[in-house]
C-alpha cells in the first residue's frame, strides 16, 4: 500500500521523485543572489522528503 509524502505541493506517493529542472539547479549554484536563494529554497522544498525517506528506509536515524 503506497504511503504519501509530506510536501508543500500536496500529497504524492512516497516513491515519487520530481523531475529535475536543471535550470533551477544551475541557478541555485550561482553567486549569492536573491534568485539563487529562491532556487535553492525550491530545490529543498521539492526534494527534502524523497531524500529523507530514502535515507530512513536504508536504516539511518
Amino acid at each position: 500500500m503506497p504511503t504519501t509524502a509530506h510536501s508543500s505541493e500536496g500529497a504524492k506517493p512516497a516513491d515519487y521523485f520530481a523531475t529535475t529542472h536543471w535550470s533551477i539547479v544551475l541557478t541555485a549554484g550561482r553567486a549569492d543572489t536573491s534568485r539563487a536563494r529562491q532556487a535553492l529554497e525550491k530545490l529543498c522544498r521539492t526534494y527534502w522528503y524523497p531524500l529523507y525517506a530514502c535515507v530512513r528506509r536504508r536504516g539511518c536515524a
